[in-house]
């Protein structure tokens, strides 16, 4: 019985990982600050560095990835404006699996981040400027 359970997952596991790493997370980050205002956004995950992204009102900065195979991606943004600073996970994971299925959305306002989740049709995640 062990040995036919043992040969099931050897036979499930290649499948599953190709899921996983064909899934394409599409992420972007929305200024909408008004007035003219821009934002800096720095993301970078433990492969990656996506460089510093100026911003402009109503502009949107995106990127796409793939899971990786282990299935711990994650990035981190840094955004930046006259408001202040705010640090992010824009991806997680173990988080954003299926909060994102298949964008992950990020608004900067005057009051900080809100992130929005599509499962729940709401805006889940929010962080004050520091």
């Amino acid at each position: 019985m062990k040995s036919t359970s043992y040969l099931l997952m050897a036979l499930a596991l290649p499948a599953l990982c190709k899921i996983v790493t064909s899934y394409k997370v599409h992420t972007r980050i929305v200024n909408r600050l008004g007035g003219g205002n821009s934002i800096n956004v720095h993301c970078k995950s433990g492969n990656d560095d996506l460089g510093l992204n100026t911003v402009e009102d109503g502009g949107e900065y995106w990127f796409r990835f793939h899971i990786n195979f282990t299935g711990t991606t994650l990035f981190c943004c840094t955004v930046s404006s006259k408001f202040g600073r705010i640090d992010f996970d824009a991806f997680d994971t173990l988080r954003d699996w299926f909060r994102c299925d298949p964008e992950c959305s990020w608004v900067i306002t005057k009051q900080g981040l809100k992130g929005y989740n599509l499962h729940f049709s709401n805006w889940d995640i929010k962080r004050p400027w520091l």
